[in-house]
């Protein structure tokens, strides 16, 4: 047993106040934990055994960077045209879509309006490109279809053989944050600016018509996406099924409050913040989409540990000489603490085991 002049336990029951700025405290800090979270998918750095293909593999790709190989991905966005490109304003459409993407996203795009197309006049090379800033009115579409045609390069490439679609691809360097690309490219396909709350609940891109977005960025993306409002979603139908589990059982709407915002809905906030503050330390952790069991097991543990500790409140309230006071009546409760301790070392250890995994997402 404690020695009851340092129990901590005591000392909280009898500092009411101090014990709120404790927890006020530890809960900024998981704010920032939450606020600096970092996405991973499924199959990120998953495997840990040494030797394992896809290790070996990530580790050659990472030895090449040193001989000036820059890894990156390519984001191709798809123009639409129905019924062909027939006509100069079609030529000024893909044009202007690639001025946005360059003035959004950066300059590093390859498109028509991009790319040279090499005209030798025996006295000069001509590398104007294939679509000019300003396209005229009177362009004669057919024999630029013809030119396109004649260009390898470019045709099937950034234009499709039938001339109904063309393309427009970014580059994205090493060292960008999929969270990040995603967002831009969203606001860029959508002209506006997204404010950080709608980002909590969106789960699609408004697209204008005829114009399509593809790459593992955006796969990536909307996966992560789709993962956070699954995860907040199941979260909330838990704690929202743990509410008439409380009030069944404990016949007070200040007491199911309490569990519910200050034990149970905290519990998944410190926890989800915990992830983020260790990340910040360099520790390879991350949230995915097994993070759900993490936070299901915070409501799973948190409604016992609640029920055990209030049906001792209830217990020593309903005794034959209850104390007067708040407070000596939870000092009064202070002998099922040992049961809760059983239940959570029993737990820490069960899942402690799982540590023996050569799996990242089992380990986390």
């Amino acid at each position: 047993m404690p020695n009851p002049q340092i129990d901590p336990r005591r000392w909280a029951i009898h500092h009411p106040r101090a014990t709120a700025l404790v927890v006020a405290a530890i809960t900024l800090v998981m704010a920032w934990g939450n606020y600096v979270l970092p996405k991973r998918g499924l199959l990120d750095d998953i495997i840990l055994r040494d030797g394992d293909v896809y290790q070996a593999a990530d580790r050659y790709v990472g030895e090449k960077v040193a001989d000036g190989f820059v890894p990156g991905e390519l984001v191709p966005f798809v123009l639409e045209f129905p019924a062909g490109i027939q006509t100069p304003a079609d030529l000024q459409r893909i044009r202007d879509f690639t001025d946005r993407v360059k003035s959004t996203l950066g300059p590093a795009v390859l498109s028509l309006s991009e790319t040279p197309a090499y005209h030798d006049t025996g006295e000069t090379l001509l590398t104007d490109p294939y679509i000019p800033p300003r396209v005229p009115p009177d362009l004669d579409v057919a024999s630029w279809k013809a030119r396109v045609a004649a260009d390898p390069s470019v045709y099937g490439v950034f234009v499709g053989r039938d001339f109904t679609w063309a393309t427009v691809v970014r580059y994205v360097g090493a060292g960008y944050s999929d969270t990040a690309e995603f967002r831009r490219i969203a606001e860029l396909l959508e002209e506006r600016t997204i404010p950080p709350w709608e980002w909590l609940l969106k789960g699609d891109v408004n697209a204008p018509p005829h114009v399509g977005v593809a790459g593992s960025i955006m796969t990536r993306g909307f996966f992560d996406q789709g993962t956070w409002i699954d995860t907040m979603l199941l979260v909330s139908i838990g704690i929202g099924l743990a509410v008439p589990i409380f009030f069944c059982c404990l016949r007070s709407v200040r007491e199911v409050l309490i569990a519910v915002a200050g034990v149970v809905g905290l519990s998944f906030f410190w926890c989800r913040g915990l992830i983020g503050v260790l990340s910040a330390f360099d520790l390879p952790f991350g949230e995915r989409p097994t993070s759900l069991l993490a936070y299901s097991n915070c409501i799973v543990q948190s409604i016992s540990f609640v029920l055990h500790k209030l049906e001792a409140l209830r217990a020593v309230e309903e005794g034959a000489d209850p104390p007067a006071g708040l407070a000596d009546r939870w000092l009064a409760t202070l002998e099922s603490d040992w049961l809760i301790a059983c239940t959570g070392i029993i737990a820490v250890f069960g899942f402690a085991t799982l540590y023996s995994f050569e799996v990242m997402p089992i380990r986390e």
